[in-house]
């Protein structure tokens, strides 16, 4: 057999690697990806939650402004049509 025909896994003369099966089973798999995205995001929340007392401020401050910010946008959405009927009928006829 030719060098060419076997399947290896070493480079080639172009510098690509050659399919393998870890390649094939593992590194082109989407189930592995996913599963590795998994892992990485729960590590993620692991060593976030160890430090805790890190980002305790933080979460007071967003408590603090958040919620406001929330109310002006819900009150904005809902009485967004109101005022804009108020100026079509009630303070185009004022002026």
């Amino acid at each position: 057999m030719d060098g060419k025909e076997r399947k290896t896994t070493k480079k080639s003369e172009t510098g690509k690697w050659s399919a393998s099966w870890f390649f094939n089973w593992v590194i082109n798999s989407r189930f592995a990806i996913a599963m590795l995205v998994i892992l990485l995001i729960s590590l993620i929340i692991l060593v976030l939650s160890k430090m805790r007392w890190i980002f305790s401020p933080l979460t007071i401050v967003l408590n603090t402004v958040a919620l406001p910010v929330i109310i002006a946008g819900v009150f904005y959405y809902i009485l967004n049509p109101l005022v804009d009927w108020a100026e079509k009928n009630i303070i185009s006829n004022v002026l």
